[in-house]
């Protein structure tokens, strides 16, 4: 879990000793060469308090998602995400993000206990989740509004002003420790954990677009262009292709894996990557 930086988190059992991590599962995420991580039976994933990823002002959280199962009983709240301080019998701050009893995620920001719930565009399912399945999901903080993406559409908001939500931890001061962001379970320990598999959560200081988290559902690979200490380019999947002008006939570069910098005598170009 990432915020501009590395924030390693520890694997911790809150499952008496039957937690379950499965490592190197296939990814849901298109194009995506690396692999996933399966919690299940209480597995979690715990990282220590950070203000980097209980920002202040606009924030984004993401992550990607398959549950293995859906609830069993009206009572049976999984959860996926949670970052919580201030814990009880004191109000809540922070947030967890459930996946729902009937099949839905909330969004529920503390200590305002504000159910914010939607379910993916799915009506061949009801629109709701689906064992088995990915999911892209994406919360966004403005001053104005929360908003709940799930696969690169905006499903649900709710105004922040009313909503009473305090961030986790006492931000501005890195003297004062907040509580701990947690993937697979709330941070208190309430409540069931997550059943299932995660990839690729993050955490950014500011609120993606629309089109950005269209973009990250679609994992649109990039092409980046690096001229110290050499001219380099780099993509995560594809195949480096060239013309001559920008709307010229793209062929493939030779054997070009990534990184690869083109040969000092070579004519100016134009470079792009062709995914399948």
């Amino acid at each position: 879990m990432d915020a501009v930086g590395s924030f390693d988190g520890d694997f911790t059992d809150t499952g008496g000793g039957s937690g379950v991590y499965t490592y190197q599962v296939a990814s849901g995420i298109p194009r995506a060469t690396d692999t996933a991580l399966g919690i299940t039976a209480g597995a979690t994933v715990t990282i220590p308090y950070a203000l980097e990823l209980n920002p202040d002002g606009d924030w984004s959280d993401e992550i990607w998602f398959k549950p293995a199962t859906l609830g069993v009983d009206g009572g049976d709240y999984r959860i996926i995400l949670s970052s919580e301080y201030n814990l009880f019998p004191n109000p809540y701050h922070g947030f967890y993000i459930y996946q729902e009893p009937a099949g839905t995620v909330a969004f529920v920001p503390q200590p305002g206990n504000q159910f914010i719930s939607s379910g993916p565009n799915d009506p061949a399912h009801g629109n709701i989740l689906v064992p088995g399945k990915w999911y892209h999901l994406v919360v966004t903080k403005t001053d104005a509004a929360f908003t709940v993406y799930i696969n690169g559409e905006a499903r649900t908001s709710f105004p922040v002003p009313g909503s009473g939500f305090i961030q986790n931890g006492i931000n501005g001061d890195p003297l004062l420790e907040g509580g701990a962001t947690v993937i697979g379970r709330r941070t208190d320990g309430s409540f069931n954990p997550f059943d299932g598999t995660v990839d690729e959560a993050a955490v950014y200081d500011y609120a993606l677009s629309p089109a950005q988290i269209r973009a990250h559902y679609a994992n649109v690979p990039t092409l980046k262009v690096s001229t110290t200490p050499s001219l380099t380019l780099t993509w995560p999947v594809g195949t480096l292709q060239r013309a001559d002008t920008v709307s010229g006939t793209y062929t493939d570069v030779p054997a070009a894996t990534s990184p690869y910098s083109p040969p000092l005598n070579t004519a100016q170009g134009f470079f792009r990557v062709q995914v399948p």
